[in-house]
């Protein structure tokens, strides 16, 4: 699994809502019982190793990491931008 603290936190906080989308979008995985339920859970547990890595990557670093991303570009800026902001303490 990579260090990068940005990616650590994307997958733990989009991995449960991944697993949400593809149960919602695949039919026969709806309708199906234990599948779905597997799918859910290995999406939490990929999460929660995302978060207990992305803490301990984040116990050694020198500073906060901070990330930005222009959403919704215009003709001259962005109308919004989404921030992400790690810090150890």
């Amino acid at each position: 699994m990579t260090n990068d603290p940005v990616i650590l936190a994307l997958v733990a906080l989009l991995a449960p809502v991944a697993s949400f989308l593809l149960i919602a979008a695949v039919f026969p995985l709806r309708r199906s019982g234990k599948p779905a339920a597997y799918l859910s859970i290995a999406a939490v547990g990929l999460s929660l190793v995302a978060a207990v890595r992305l803490w301990l990557v984040m116990g050694t670093a020198e500073g906060p990491v901070h990330h930005a991303w222009s959403w919704l570009p215009a003709y001259e800026k962005a109308f919004a931008s989404v921030d992400q902001h790690a810090d150890a303490g």
